[in-house]
């Protein structure tokens, strides 16, 4: 992606006032460089909804992270400020619509250790680390059934699966469910390397049941996966699930559950973004045969 792409969504978003918010980013960029005296700043390539920045602060590698949205600029860094001691990159400041944020190094990405399946171990502990947390304020953050709440919607795509995800939904809302911080958004290239530990970037701010925190993993990284063949998809999901499950001490019957809904919504946003649905629909096809 680039910034041609950022650009597009935003004005698929937000129209005019996205058209406007991308047209004042270098004016915005300037300023915050000047302020903290940031040197050798270079944009990322892979921009989508956010424009983000890397540089020098001090001789320190930092990130700049511009944001549209100031809820979700509310969210993340309330977030990285929860999971400090757990698991995230550091939040340096917190200014009007923007962040500064600490940069991993070497900083590849969870992408990298796919071929052995390390990443499901990798996934695992980082995981189990961000949800030992407990001392955090829940009203700083959102409920992972405010995100569940588009199912009762209406949606262009087969009627069965939005009866059966709002099925799994209501069986699990009528259950016991742990309730923890979680990520929101734990897939391959939010886990970042950072000197010999692994850290997340780019939390979401929500509460919910803890196997909400697989499901994008499961289905990632899109990049390398949207053009694989269903038969190497569902030996892919169904190996992850399963081990993912053994080392959490989950039950692949409730992760499998709750990948289709995660599969769903990742459709239903990608309907509002008016972005291809192809490879959610060869993935939400994988996940209903394994529940039927």
């Amino acid at each position: 992606m680039s910034f041609d792409t950022l650009y597009k969504n935003m004005i698929t978003l937000y129209e005019e006032e996205g058209k406007k918010w991308c047209d004042e980013l270098p004016e915005k960029v300037d300023h915050i460089v000047k302020h903290f005296g940031i040197t050798e700043t270079l944009p990322y390539e892979n921009l989508s909804y956010n424009y983000v920045v890397s540089g020098l602060m001090n001789n320190h590698p930092i990130v700049i992270k511009i944001i549209y949205d100031k809820k979700n600029l509310h969210y993340e860094s309330k977030s990285l400020s929860a999971f400090k001691h757990v698991g995230s990159v550091n939040l340096l400041y917190r200014g009007d619509g923007f962040l500064l944020l600490e940069k991993s190094i070497p900083g590849s990405s969870l992408a990298t250790m796919i071929d052995n399946d390390e990443d499901i171990l990798l996934l695992s502990h980082v995981i189990h680390q961000l949800h030992t947390l407990r001392d955090y304020k829940r009203s700083d953050f959102r409920n992972l059934q405010d995100l569940f709440s588009v199912f009762d919607q209406e949606w262009n795509f087969p009627n069965d699966y939005l009866h059966k995800v709002r099925l799994i939904r209501n069986y699990f809302n009528n259950q016991n469910q742990q309730q923890v911080l979680l990520h929101g958004d734990l897939h391959h290239d939010n886990i970042l390397k950072h000197g010999n530990n692994w850290k997340v970037i780019d939390p979401k701010g929500i509460i919910g049941n803890p196997l909400y925190d697989a499901t994008s993993f499961i289905l990632n990284p899109i990049r390398l996966l949207k053009n694989k063949e269903e038969e190497y998809l569902s030996k892919l999901f169904a190996r992850r699930i399963k081990k993912i499950s053994e080392l959490q001490g989950w039950s692949e019957q409730n992760l499998t559950a709750y990948s289709f809904m995660y599969t769903i919504l990742s459709w239903i946003w990608a309907l509002q973004d008016g972005t291809d649905i192809e490879y959610q629909q060869k993935c939400a096809n994988i996940l209903d045969s394994f529940m039927t």
